[in-house]
């Protein structure tokens, strides 16, 4: 059994946990101000909710992960992979900071351009963008945090592994992460 592939299996497993999305298209037009309110101000809200518990989880992989390695990792293992999961990691965030930046810049085009229909509900529908914007951003920010944090634990098993012996099986690896992540569930 190859310890490397079993481990970076059941790294990327815990990690490819999607973030939340908002259900749906939205679209400004289709609504008048009342409704469009009261549909940005559900959305938005159970958006944000969906994203504290995604973050929690990524925190829980963390955890898991540091816990994992608290007595060093196995001398023989390469830890290139938490590399290669951090720059996928800086990939996925960087591509969705354009996509969120282009679908926030729309949505607030959009509601410009709704000018008198929206008026009235102009700054709680503002309110739900400004969620929705800072809800995005939230995501992108723990996507780079979890890259970072793998950067340093992969320095961390390296400096580690010079240092001392420890033996942490696949099997273990992969126990502590999806016993993790389904305890979250």
């Amino acid at each position: 059994m190859n310890t490397d592939s079993t481990l970076e299996t059941a790294v990327f497993h815990a990690l490819q946990s999607p973030p939340p999305s908002i259900v749906g298209q939205i679209d400004v037009f289709g609504y008048e101000g009342e409704a469009l309110l009261r549909d940005l101000s559900r959305r938005s809200r159970i958006y944000a909710e969906q994203m504290d518990q995604w973050i929690q989880e990524g925190e829980q992989i963390k955890a898991s992960l540091r816990d994992l390695y608290a007595g060093g990792p196995n001398v023989t293992q390469d830890f290139k992979f938490f590399e290669k999961a951090a720059q996928s990691l800086e990939t996925a965030a960087e591509r969705d900071a354009e996509k969120y930046a282009g679908v926030i810049r729309r949505l607030w085009g959009e509601l410009e351009a709704g000018g008198h229909r929206f008026e009235s509900h102009a700054h709680p529908i503002g309110e739900c963008l400004e969620l929705i914007e800072n809800t995005t951003g939230r995501e992108i920010d723990a996507t780079l945090e979890m890259a970072l944090f793998l950067r340093a634990l992969n320095a961390e098993c390296k400096q580690d592994s010079e240092e001392v012996a420890f033996e942490i099986t696949p099997e273990d690896t992969a126990a502590t992460v999806k016993g993790k992540f389904e305890s979250a569930a």
